[in-house]
């Protein structure tokens, strides 16, 4: 496990023991986490999409817009 791996898997667990002290059941957390990690590649691939039409520096505003504009 890298350094960035190490540090988000950190995060996770920080989530997982903030949700708990508020009630929530850890094991919808920890389902929910995994979930939202499966939305990360179609978002990098739509990121990277977006990139390539309107170049390296656009950010999440222009990704708003690109998305904004793309057909439903």
């Amino acid at each position: 496990m890298g350094f960035v791996d190490k540090r988000a898997y950190g995060r996770e667990i920080e989530a997982v023991i903030a949700g708990q002290r508020f009630g929530l059941d850890a094991g919808v957390i920890v389902d929910i986490l995994n979930a939202s990690s499966l939305l990360a590649k179609p978002c990098a691939d739509i990121w990277n999409r977006m990139e390539q039409q309107l170049g390296f520096t656009s950010d999440h505003t222009e990704m708003f817009r690109y998305l904004d504009k793309l057909p439903r």
